[in-house]
């Protein structure tokens, strides 16, 4: 009973392993290896209003079913490996199937995270305001209010928002 054990264990958490490495980056505050170290533009603005929005993330699964395909018929040549003739051969297919379209499932699945959508205002060359408003959707893991004077940032990420007046600066 103990060999089925690990097999049915592994097909089970490794699709979720494999989901969890692929969560794409929603921070102000994360920057990945291409956008480190690479001139960004960065504009004043002041923030004119302020809502909670809900960021929803979708993997696309390939990775994870691929392994758990994998998984799947280790899991189920280990379960028919005493068999003879086609059973064998059978239970690998069907593990492999079977775990495949369980990574799939597992991670095809949305995943619901809080955020913030600020609305910034720039002002011309003149100091007037602009008409138009910027709207940035991120991770809540900053604290904003309205009238705070920000930085709106165009990386080769996309845009994103900081404090402006340094309250931000970790040592």
């Amino acid at each position: 009973m103990r060999v089925y054990a690990l097999p049915l264990f592994t097909l089970l958490a490794l699709p979720l392993c494999v989901q969890a490495s692929t969560f794409p980056n929603t921070s102000g505050r994360v920057y990945s290896d291409r956008g480190a170290l690479t001139a960004q533009q960065a504009t004043l603005a002041r923030v004119v209003a302020i809502r909670p929005v809900q960021i929803e993330v979708r993997s696309n699964g390939h990775t994870s079913m691929y392994v758990g395909g994998a998984v799947g018929a280790a899991t189920g040549y280990a379960l028919t490996r005493h068999s003879s003739g086609s059973f064998r051969g059978l239970g690998t297919i069907i593990g492999s199937v079977a775990g495949g379209a369980l990574a799939n499932s597992i991670t095809n699945r949305p995943k619901v995270h809080q955020g913030v959508q600020i609305f910034v205002q720039t002002t011309d060359g003149y100091g007037r305001p602009n008409r138009n408003l910027t709207s940035v959707v991120q991770d809540n893991d900053q604290s904003f209010h309205v009238g705070q004077t920000v930085l709106l940032i165009r990386s080769r990420d996309g845009f994103s928002i900081a404090p402006a007046d340094g309250s931000e600066v970790t040592p």
